[in-house]
């Protein structure tokens, strides 16, 4: 039976007729949601700004342990088949709130992941 109550997952479709290229699952026990996706236009691979409420969750690679409340993770896979390249989690502790959520943007251009009117973030 599933008992997760909500996970993330990106999945890559032939833009010409929709049919299914690739697919990855992003979850935990509890809730994981994807807010932002980019392709890097150079090498097609896909990079997913997201936030965890699980205590335990997995983006495809390590599997992390959640700070509490709600923590905010990146992650980037291989346009070509979705195999994972890296991922980063970031707890927070403190302010919850200030994990990644509807305003957090990937800037491929600038390389890094925005969240307006907060102290979180890559630079």
């Amino acid at each position: 039976m599933y008992k997760r109550q909500v996970d993330a997952f990106i999945v890559k479709l032939k833009g010409s007729d929709g049919s299914h290229i690739w697919s990855t699952l992003v979850g935990g026990l509890i809730a994981e949601y994807a807010q932002s996706v980019a392709v890097v236009p150079s090498t097609g691979d896909v990079v997913v700004v997201g936030r965890a409420y699980s205590a335990s969750y997995s983006l495809g690679g390590a599997t992390f342990t959640g700070k509490g409340g709600m923590d905010a993770f990146v992650a980037k896979y291989k346009g070509s088949d979705g195999s994972h390249l890296w991922s980063k989690g970031f707890g927070c502790l403190l302010y919850p709130s200030d994990a990644a959520d509807e305003r957090t943007r990937v800037d491929l251009g600038g390389r890094r992941i925005i969240k307006k009117n907060s102290g979180v973030g890559v630079r």
